[in-house]
């Protein structure tokens, strides 16, 4: 059996309807006061997921939905961002999940100001001073080196990164290389978060993660499973792709009125992301990921998406006839390598010069 450090076999958790939540403490096996961040065993089988309606679940019932790189300033709503607009949606569609932004972005001090009395607001004040914890609804922090103190005391259960304005060079410059290795661990090892999603780049900054993730992943009690998502799959299960389409008309709208928000709605965005799999999840072991995010959704399953919904496959590269003719003077072929006699229009013809002297030396 899994011994905590203080000596204690921990409880494992209950296998009721819901599956979210352990057993209620009894007498014969209290958990003393410094217990209460320690992990507890989970025992690997299927997890039940709640048949309730997500519309009749108490709000905020199941934890939080943390969502990274994406501020929701909720005392300071402004109707013109597009990712408080999108966040508002995220929270109307999945009411028993309690939304809350992460990022850089603090709040401005006349926001502190009309929060409550003056005790809250210096509280406030002085955790975003220290960068890394803010109000109800949104954390100011930069979570490039770890999530630990972000995700403190909010209860995870759903950690996504925003797929948006997905820049070249952003994983590796701000949003951190270490998703699939310590940030799993943070969530789910430290806390009983069930599934993260990333946004693939196009790059291969997610891929690279993914590749040196196999010896360092949580094993035994706490193993994961980590699979790339197809795009029909996160267009019918991913949380912020079907709030962000749900309001596909208010950000078009939005985009035409204000200046910042152009070119920032759901088909415009996805055209930064890798193909044909433009999500990664990463997700507890026994949990069946697509109904479990499908079950707090009020909107329920959704539909196949048609052939018009996706991303059409990337045309392949083609080079001018001059391109070609510098290529082949730069690389001749070896002596004895056999020369296609194909017409111009040949397949052959789109083939890169390297692979053509692979083939030829084969």
């Amino acid at each position: 059996d899994f011994v905590l450090p203080s000596g204690r076999v921990p409880r494992p958790l209950g296998s009721t309807n819901s599956g979210e939540r352990e057993r209620p403490k009894t007498p014969a096996s209290p958990r003393s006061p410094g217990d209460e961040g320690r992990p507890q065993r989970r025992i690997l089988r299927e997890v039940a997921i709640s048949s309730e309606p997500a519309a009749a679940r108490t709000p905020g019932s199941e934890g939080s939905c943390i969502v990274l790189a994406c501020k929701y300033d909720t005392p300071n709503k402004n109707a013109d961002c597009p990712d408080h607009l999108r966040l508002d949606a995220l929270q109307r569609l999945y009411p028993a999940l309690k939304v809350a932004g992460c990022a850089e972005y603090r709040p401005p001090a006349r926001t502190l100001a009309g929060v409550g009395d003056v005790d809250t607001a210096e509280l406030i004040a002085s955790q975003t001073e220290r960068g890394y914890r803010g109000y109800e609804t949104h954390v100011a922090a930069n979570f490039k080196k770890s999530l630990r103190e972000i995700v403190k005391g909010r209860d995870p259960k759903v950690v996504m990164m925003d797929y948006f304005w997905l820049q070249p060079g952003y994983y590796e410059e701000r949003y951190g290389m270490n998703f699939l290795d310590s940030k799993v661990r943070e969530l789910f090892v430290s806390h009983d978060c069930k599934v993260m999603l990333l946004p693939v780049d196009s790059r291969g900054a997610v891929r690279a993660m993914y590749d040196g993730s196999f010896a360092d992943r949580p094993t035994g009690d706490y193993s994961v499973k980590i699979d790339f998502v197809s795009e029909s799959d996160g267009l019918r299960h991913h949380p912020l792709v079907r709030a962000t389409r749900h309001i596909d008309a208010e950000l078009r709208d939005l985009a035409k009125r204000v200046k910042h928000s152009k070119g920032r709605w759901h088909e415009m965005q996805m055209l930064r992301l890798a193909y044909p799999d433009p999500f990664l999840v990463v997700y507890r072991a026994g949990l069946d990921w697509r109904r479990y995010l499908d079950s707090l959704c009020v909107l329920g399953p959704a539909s196949e998406p048609g052939p018009l919904e996706l991303r059409p496959p990337a045309p392949p590269p083609r080079f001018s006839a001059k391109r070609k003719r510098q290529s082949k003077a730069a690389s001749p072929l070896p002596p004895g390598a056999a020369v296609s006699g194909g017409d111009a229009d040949s397949d052959e013809d789109e083939v890169p010069v390297a692979v053509l002297l692979a083939r030829a030396a084969s």
